[in-house]
């Protein structure tokens, strides 16, 4: 009887696993031969919800998805005003605007004397403050296409001499790199007789008050405290603005107002892809050999307390930063998949070039041109 229980339970298991299984094999095997192919991708917007995209605009930079190249309807940008700042990488986009002052035949401003539009007979003797007009080898007379040396940003003096429809760029960097690159560069641990200390930036930010004085600002030393936003011309120097969160905002937003794309290191391929589309420029014109990098003990330092001392320090550069490291994410999300591909294409070509003998550089840059110029079609 126990038997045939257990025979008759095996059976209907069977039977059971049988009407289960039946409709799946039977789908499996009318399946088409030629499946139909996934849905493509979506080129603008990637498929964000439209919420999300409105949203996202109203923080980033118009820069409209390429599908071809229009032929006569896209003229390069010939007016580029470019804010260089210490120890942001901006040694690398300068030399891709001397670059493209050459083949664009292009009028540079250049400073009257040395290499910057500022007081400076050495990094131990200068006196940073804004721009003027007498710093620079200007001619009322002369229409400038673009001016790309190291300056004290002020609008005014700026649009004096360069032509009303300017392209303004800018550049940023992650504050406390910044920080310690500058701390490196202009021998901060010298200064302050902090070379026999096991880490000179970490014993600087226990107490930096302890070595800054006001003074200090017009210096070497100014390059420690919100670097970026007083090269941007922010007023470091005033202490009843210098940590006014209001007053940071407000100036935030009126450099937003004033600069067409502002540049992060962080991101500098990225950057650069965007930065060529809103030029109409060539792939080739912004390709690159990262320059004046240099290794140093301290480089690498992430102590959490100072970096937390420090953005304390230099409130304002964070929050310089933190916008337009947003605002350049937003943007890319806005782009299509043909951005991504373009930014891959643009990497292989920066990673081929940096292995080019400085030599043949013209060379390889001519190579990576004719396959960079294949990305897109023709309107």
């Amino acid at each position: 009887m126990s038997v045939r229980i257990f025979l008759l339970t095996v059976m209907f298991c069977f039977l059971c696993s049988a009407v289960y299984l039946f409709p799946r094999l039977l789908r499996i095997h009318t399946l088409p031969s030629n499946p139909l192919p996934p849905p493509p991708l979506q080129s603008d917007f990637m498929g964000i919800n439209r919420n999300i995209q409105d949203s996202l605009l109203q923080s980033a930079y118009n820069v409209p998805p390429i599908k071809c190249l229009p032929k006569g309807q896209c003229q390069p940008t010939r007016h580029i005003m470019f804010l260089k700042v210490h120890k942001c990488g901006s040694t690398t986009m300068r030399k891709i605007l001397e670059q493209a002052t050459l083949k664009y035949k292009l009028k540079r401003l250049s400073p009257k004397k040395n290499n910057m539009f500022y007081p400076w007979k050495s990094m131990f003797n200068m006196t940073r403050r804004k721009i003027t007009v007498n710093d620079a080898n200007y001619n009322p007379n002369v229409t400038y296409d673009i001016i790309f040396n190291h300056m004290i940003f002020d609008s005014r003096v700026i649009e004096t001499m360069m032509p009303n429809d300017t392209f303004y760029i800018g550049i940023v960097r992650e504050p406390f790199s910044q920080f310690k690159s500058a701390f490196n560069f202009f021998r901060i641990s010298s200064k302050f007789n902090l070379t026999n200390t096991t880490n000179p930036v970490v014993k600087f930010m226990e107490n930096p008050y302890k070595y800054w004085t006001d003074a200090y600002v017009t210096t070497r030393v100014g390059f420690l405290r919100n670097a970026m936003m007083y090269a941007f011309g922010f007023p470091d120097d005033r202490n009843d603005l210098r940590n006014n969160d209001r007053f940071i905002a407000e100036y935030i937003d009126f450099l937003d107002k004033k600069f067409d794309f502002v540049i992060v290191l962080e991101m500098l391929d990225e950057s650069l892809v965007l930065l060529r589309r809103l030029l109409c420029w060539g792939m080739d014109d912004v390709l690159y050999v990262v320059t004046n990098k240099q290794e140093y003990e301290y480089k690498n330092v992430k102590d959490v307390i100072t970096v937390k001392k420090h953005r304390q320090w230099s409130k304002a550069d964070y929050q310089l930063y933190n916008h337009f490291l947003t605002k350049l994410q937003n943007t890319l999300m806005l782009q299509g998949s043909d951005f991504n591909r373009e930014v891959l294409l643009f990497r292989q070509a920066i990673s081929a070039l940096g292995k080019c003998k400085r030599s043949r550089l013209e060379v390889c840059k001519n190579d990576f041109k004719n396959l960079l110029s294949g990305i897109y079609p023709h309107c």
